[in-house]
């Protein structure tokens, strides 16, 4: 079934609880956005209030780990026919798939991780040759060795602008399968992965988040120009949460539409299925 645009992007604003959903979804961090930035003016007259900005670093971890597990709790509850957002509460549900998005994200980055340790080793090794030699022959290997910096770093420049294009494209569908089984490992298996992405349903609902999102920064950065764009800064939160509530709610529609899971429900005739809640991140308490 194909998805409706429409009906996603008026569905972060249903329910009776949506003001909340949007006082801590939104204004949590818009509060913190607008201390980080206190801070930092402050601090350049007190240098001690510096300190205060990596005070609230375990603040908006604990923040960015909620946010990420309240994702993950609106994709369950596409999943379970839920025409309304969920809402915020069980804290500690939230912050432990808060936290297995997040590890889901990290495994992502390990092979650009894993690339950055060589790329040093093997910079380090011959930058450590080439200043073991002696004379011109010295000269000439730095000259080499410049040229050939540049060249690596050009490639891989473009290797991991390649890599997190992909990545950005592939998390939120490794999302839905952490979602849908609960389990971080089927998250990465391209069986789940690739029908999902190659499908017009996603690939459009990404496109979609995709250039609102950019759209939306895009103009508050212009406006920065005429100093306009800071007074909008604390606002980009709310913009960010709501365009992210409805991409998760459509990427969940497409993921359905792949995997099957309302027709899984509809052929049993109780609905939509009912995960295992015995397994690991999957207790639903909403």
């Amino acid at each position: 079934m194909a998805i409706d645009y429409e009906d996603a992007f008026g569905y972060p604003l249903r329910g009776d609880g949506a003001l909340k959903r949007f006082l801590v979804g939104g204004g949590v961090p818009s509060l913190l956005t607008v201390a980080v930035f206190a801070l930092i003016v402050l601090s350049i007259f007190l240098a001690p209030v510096a300190i205060l900005i990596l005070l609230l670093a375990p603040v908006w971890l604990a923040v960015a780990l909620l946010l990420a597990g309240y994702y993950v709790r609106v994709v369950r509850a596409t999943y379970d026919g839920n025409e309304d957002p969920p809402a915020f509460g069980d804290w500690q549900e939230l912050l432990v798939d808060g936290g297995y998005s997040v590890l889901i994200g990290l495994g992502y980055a390990l092979p650009l991780v894993l690339l950055g340790i060589v790329v040093t080793v093997g910079f380090v090794a011959l930058v450590g040759g080439g200043a073991a030699m002696g004379g011109s022959d010295a000269e000439s290997a730095v000259a080499a060795l410049g040229l050939l910096s540049l060249l690596v770093f050009s490639l891989l420049s473009l290797v991991v602008m390649a890599y997190s294009l992909a990545v950005s494209y592939l998390y939120p569908i490794s999302v839905c399968v952490y979602a849908d089984t609960g389990d971080v490992r089927s998250s990465f298996s391209t069986e789940r992965l690739l029908p999902v992405a190659k499908s017009s349903d996603y690939a459009i609902a990404w496109l979609v988040q995709a250039g609102v999102l950019f759209g939306i920064q895009t103009f508050v950065g212009m406006l920065t120009v005429i100093l306009l764009g800071y007074l909008l800064y604390p606002f980009l939160p709310f913009a960010t949460f709501f365009v992210t509530v409805a991409a998760f709610y459509m990427f969940a529609k497409a993921y359905q539409n792949e995997a099957g899971l309302a027709e899984a429900g509809d052929a049993a005739g109780d609905g939509p299925p009912v995960r295992d809640d015995s397994q690991p991140g999957t207790e639903t308490g909403y």
